[in-house]
């Protein structure tokens, strides 16, 4: 599918993954044998941090290279992306490179539609979020659910749960149309390198996988989630400071009833947290849609084995950032530096210029991905 001799670059970002989601990197509670591979023939970095808890600010930050100080891109909910910034996925479309996209981008607010910018992508599938909001004439999963699947994603999301729970089935979901959309790309034939962004909304909150990936986790054998007493009032210390679940509460209580949920939309169960949680049933259902992105990322990667371009393909796994998942009494993402916000995987799979299977610290230095691509 690439005649050019250049390798190509399959670059997967979910959305809210920490690090202790992938089994072969010491989480017993996780069913990874995709991302185990990967460690296996790749780099695994065991000390990558993003540089905000945030999305858009994360995201900004590793398109560029830049830090938030330098982007001024601080928080979710800019306007606009700062138009003097360029991404690298705009030098490498320079350099030759046919780049894709499916799923989020998010450098700015995505409310009503999200811009686009010179951003290098020449095939933009984008969906932001995979529930009904205010930019749903721009949500190109609808399309596909509605045109391919015969299927009203209005009445579709409207009977799952509006926080926790079974969701959509694993055919319907986003998940699986970010899959579909990037072996469409994948499999194009050209003579240039390519260059796709997957970029799913998952595992971000709701934590409603599909049924048939949650029936296989157990609350009861998840991990409970760091907590002491002692959170309880060191978090009220904090409680202006924006975070999406402003006080801190004992994570091992009840789940809430739909009378506790304070959503009053599809868009808004994304954000907005719940007064009372238990941290376990939370946990079995953030590891089911774990073990979800591992199975659609697992299709990709056979399309490439099968299509003979697995050996000239660069792969980078990673997330923007972490999920708090009932530590010191929080969820969701947030303004908070703990290890759950800001510790996240990274897997660098490199043919021919690391020794497979090693771990790593710190980063490669750019020069690498310019001497192989640019």
């Amino acid at each position: 599918m690439n005649d050019s001799g250049r390798p190509n670059i399959l670059w997967y970002c979910s959305d809210g993954q920490r690090f202790d989601t992938i089994y072969a990197l010491g989480s017993s509670a996780a069913r990874t044998p995709t991302l185990d591979r990967l460690v296996s023939r790749g780099v695994s970095f065991t000390h990558a941090y993003c540089q905000s808890p945030l999305c858009t600010p994360s995201r900004a930050s590793f398109l560029t290279g830049r830090y938030p100080a330098s982007t001024h891109v601080y928080r979710n909910g800019h306007a606009r992306f700062p138009s003097s910034e360029v991404l690298v996925t705009k030098l490498l479309a320079d350099a030759g490179y046919d780049c894709g996209l499916a799923g989020k981008l998010h450098l700015s607010t995505a409310k009503f539609g999200e811009q686009r910018y010179d951003d290098g992508y020449r095939v933009f599938h984008h969906s932001n979020l995979p529930v009904p909001d205010s930019a749903d004439d721009q949500n190109q999963y609808f399309d596909w659910l509605r045109n391919e699947q015969g299927v009203d994603p209005h009445e579709l999301y409207e009977a799952c749960p509006i926080f926790c729970g079974p969701g959509v089935p694993a055919a319907l979901s986003q998940l699986r149309w970010c899959s579909e959309m990037t072996i469409r790309f994948v499999t194009e034939r050209r003579n240039s390198p390519w260059l796709m962004s997957c970029n799913p909304f998952a595992p971000h909150p709701p934590f409603t996988p599909p049924p048939e990936f949650l029936e296989h986790f157990d609350p009861n054998e998840m991990p409970p989630p760091l907590f002491r007493e002692s959170d309880l009032a060191r978090q009220r210390a904090f409680i202006n400071i924006r975070q999406k679940k402003f006080e801190a509460v004992d994570p091992s209580g009840p789940m809430p009833d739909k009378t506790q949920i304070t959503a009053d939309s599809q868009a808004a169960r994304t954000y907005k947290a719940p007064q009372q949680f238990n941290g376990q049933t939370i946990k079995a259902a953030y590891y089911a849609m774990i073990a979800h992105i591992d199975h659609q990322l697992g299709r990709i990667v056979d399309v490439l084995e099968e299509t003979g371009q697995l050996d000239n393909t660069i792969i980078l796994f990673h997330s923007d950032h972490g999920e708090q998942l009932g530590d010191h009494g929080l969820i969701f993402k947030g303004s908070r530096f703990f290890e759950g916000a800001i510790y996240v995987p990274l897997i660098s799979a490199v043919p021919g210029s690391f020794r497979p299977g090693c771990a790593a610290t710190r980063w490669w230095n750019w020069s690498i991905l310019r001497q192989r691509c640019l």
